[in-house]
């Protein structure tokens, strides 16, 4: 194909592009999706007018790649920007009997068009963008591993500032102290991997540091758990045992003389903050700090624990649940809340949202619109008439009569007293008078009773079978008559003569 001498000053590309063998030239075809049929003219003619930008949709293939249109375009416009630094990379390589000048606009991608700065702009971007996210990587993972030697130091620290502190021991055990001409493993960071490595120590490697068990002492409570951090155990010349000395931590909870029982007027926020306080003092563990725990409660406390101890993993979990017990609900809450329809924490816990949740509903609560404001008057609810007060004329009209049983009710009261009086003085004069009949009559009783007692059996039994008379519990000692005393019996007396 001709092309003006201008044009191939300007864009040297096209002549190695006439120069192309088939093979490369249906390879470059097809890179770029276009297509690769008809003669050597045909298809330098379609990848020259693919360089240039004047291509037409008829010059692509037909291609069955999947997807959005944006991004296929986007895609072959990349293949376009890559093939054509490729092919000014390979003809500046090649191009040796060339001027200075010409050398430089060839092997310069600038000077070729606006698309081949903007690729090579785009390509350098991309390799500074992979250099920053390398070292941001790398500068990352160097802060990360700073951090974890940082923890482990002050874990080191802490371990060997606890290891001098007295513990409780009982007796017959030695303490352990510190040689301070001792050499101990420490880590150093290494740049070059990122990752820690073990100085050995040699000057001690015949000496262990590993605490004695005392086995002779069979009450002893004393254990030395080894260390829970997941390393390599201690040996000879390592750093510091990674045993840990933990003595009874129930007698040093008990020490502290803290208790709750969960009853009405103990406060569960009082308690927490006492425990926090100990706590930090005697820099226990969490675990330690919740394995502990019955040792603080007594009463329902501890039974509520017990049960719901399963559930805790921390001491702030404890907290949470130690705020939902009954008493520290609000009173509202505790009246609707009764305790004897809960038969766990869970059901003792939905009890009470549904009483919160009723709580904030009547706090919402809005009565309904009147009908003077509704917009339609006819379906709004109005408020039931209240009773009919009676009004003051209908008071003054009773006030005359209450008056007058009011002075009635006085006179009568005078009257009463003065009857009472009477009354009073009359049964204490009788009272004079009866007092020695009384004195008479008790003594002819005492002697009716004298010879009662001596007979005990009526005169005759003649009369035993006859009809009783009015008083049933009686009978007549002269004849036995049932219902009769011998006063009136019919028979002893002579009455029934007289009524014949």
């Amino acid at each position: 194909m001709d092309l003006d001498d201008s044009t191939k000053r300007k864009y040297k590309l096209y002549e190695s592009i006439e120069e192309l063998n088939e093979e490369s030239r249906v390879a470059y075809l097809e890179e770029l999706e276009l297509k690769s049929d008809g003669d050597c003219d045909f298809q330098e003619q379609i990848l020259i007018k693919r360089l240039k930008g004047n291509y037409t949709a008829n010059d692509f293939a037909p291609s069955d790649t999947a997807g959005d249109e944006a991004t296929h375009r986007a895609t072959r416009d990349e293949k376009l920007m890559n093939l054509t630094t490729k092919l000014n990379l390979d003809m500046t390589e090649h191009d040796d009997t060339s001027t200075s000048d010409e050398h430089e606009e060839t092997a310069n991608p600038t000077v070729l068009d606006e698309d081949n700065i903007r690729a090579l702009i785009a390509k350098m971007q991309r390799e500074l963008q992979e250099t920053k996210d390398r070292t941001n990587l790398e500068l990352c993972q160097l802060t990360k591993s700073n951090e974890l030697l940082a923890q482990r130091n002050k874990k080191l620290l802490s371990q060997l500032a606890s290891s001098t502190r007295l513990d409780p021991m009982l007796c017959g055990t030695k303490q352990r102290h510190i040689n301070f001409q001792d050499t101990f493993k420490l880590d150093y960071y290494n740049l070059d991997n990122a990752s820690s490595s073990p100085i050995v120590d040699t000057k001690n490697a015949e000496k262990s540091r590993q605490r004695p068990s005392h086995k002779s002492s069979p009450l002893s409570t004393t254990t030395y758990e080894p260390s829970r951090s997941g390393g390599a155990s201690s040996g000879p010349g390592s750093m510091l045992n990674t045993s840990t000395y933990h003595s009874d931590v129930g007698a040093i909870v008990r020490k502290w003389k803290v208790e709750f029982n969960g009853e009405k007027g103990s406060s569960v926020d009082e308690f927490i903050q006492r425990v926090d306080e100990c706590w930090r003092l005697a820099r226990l563990s969490d675990e330690d700090l919740l394995n502990s725990i019955t040792e603080l409660l007594t009463g329902q406390a501890r039974l509520w624990c017990r049960q719901e101890r399963s559930q805790w993993k921390r001491w702030e979990d404890f907290c949470i649940a130690a705020h939902l017990l009954h008493n520290n609900m609000l009173p509202s809450l505790q009246k609707q809340v009764p305790r004897y329809k809960a038969l766990s924490i869970d059901e003792f816990i939905e009890l009470a949202r549904d009483a919160e949740n009723l709580h904030s509903a009547e706090k919402l609560y809005q009565p309904p619109i009147p009908s003077n404001l509704s917009l339609m008057p006819e379906t709004a609810w109005d408020e039931p008439e209240a009773r009919e007060k009676p009004s003051a004329t209908k008071l003054a009209s009773l006030s005359e009569p209450i008056d007058d049983i009011a002075k009635m009710m006085i006179e009568l009261d005078q009257k009463l007293q003065g009857l009472t009086t009477a009354i009073t003085a009359a049964a204490s004069a009788a009272g004079n008078r009866t007092s020695t009949k009384k004195r008479t009559t008790s003594l002819k009783n005492k002697a009716n009773a004298d010879r009662a007692k001596s007979t005990r059996k009526p005169a005759s039994d003649k009369n035993k079978n006859r009809e009783a008379g009015p008083q049933a519990q009686v009978a007549c000692w002269g004849c036995s008559w049932p219902g009769y005393i011998q006063p009136r019996c019919p028979d002893c007396s002579g009455n029934a003569k007289k009524e014949e």
